[in-house]
This record gives structure tokens, C-alpha cells and sequence, in this order.
């Protein structure tokens, strides 16, 4: 494992893991807190759920440690709070 956190195959794959996952998470999102169609957003969600288990346990066995994924997770959840707060308030 190289030592360099946003150049090394393995930050990518990590990366690349998250950046995906988040992806597929926000279209889940938009589903569920924008077009209020809860049962597609569940089955969008498997697929994000399954891409970050992977890219959690990557990180828990120290293949890789973040970097740049953090903050597309951290992206992630803040576009899932803004959402959410619009799909609250359109039903609301």
C-alpha cells in the first residue's frame, strides 16, 4: 500500500468505490425526497448500500484511508439533509 493518499491504485479504488456508491445514493435521494417514490429509491439504495459496505470494510483493513472519498461521503450527506428538507416541506 503506498503511502500517498490520493495517488496510490488503491486510494482509487477507494475513491472511485465512494464517488460510485455516492452516485447511486443521491439518485436514491432524489427519488425518495424529490419524486416521492419510495420503493424505486429502496432498490436504487441496495446497490449504493452494497458499494459502501465494500468501501467501509476496504477502509476498516486499511487498504485505503479516506482521502478524497471523504468528502464525496460527506457530499453525499449533505445533499441527502438539503433534500430531505425540501421533500419535507413539499409534503409538508
Amino acid at each position: 500500500m503506498s503511502n500517498n493518499v490520493f495517488l496510490s491504485t488503491d486510494a482509487l479504488v477507494g475513491n472511485y468505490l465512494a464517488t460510485f456508491a455516492s452516485i447511486i445514493s443521491i439518485t436514491g435521494v432524489i427519488f425518495n425526497n424529490v419524486l416521492l417514490e419510495h420503493t424505486t429509491a429502496m432498490l436504487i439504495w441496495s446497490a449504493s448500500n452494497l458499494l459502501f459496505v465494500i468501501f467501509f470494510f476496504g477502509q476498516y483493513i486499511k487498504l485505503w484511508n479516506g482521502g478524497l472519498s471523504s468528502a464525496t461521503i460527506c457530499i453525499t450527506y449533505v445533499i441527502m439533509l438539503v433534500s430531505g428538507i425540501y421533500g419535507l416541506v413539499q409534503i409538508g
